[in-house]
């Protein structure tokens, strides 16, 4: 019974840190306007990276397309997509949960 309680308050804990809120660092946040100077089916990764410094987070998909994952604000991301040859080819913006 007592290994139950100890799993079951551990468990509420894990639950309760993953609910805690925490501040952003707004420098790692990107100056949306930079987008304006990318331009689809040109700009490449490495120019990307360049201009908007390192993504938050990067998507390789099996088919050689990759996703780079931007912070635009404590509430907002924008994915850049590129081709498999590493050009630009999209941008889609999301909102955070």
């Amino acid at each position: 019974m007592k290994s139950c309680i100890k799993l079951l308050f551990f468990t509420f804990v894990i639950f309760i840190s993953g609910c805690a809120s925490t501040t952003s660092d707004t420098s790692s946040f990107v100056n949306k306007q930079l987008f304006s100077q990318l331009k689809f089916g040109e700009t490449t990764k490495s120019q990307v990276k360049k201009l908007l410094g390192e993504p938050s987070y990067i998507d390789k998909n099996a088919d050689g397309r990759s996703v780079f994952m931007y912070n635009i604000s404590s509430t907002a991301v924008s994915g850049l997509v590129f081709s498999k040859e590493g050009v630009l080819k999209k941008i889609a913006d999301f909102e955070k949960n």
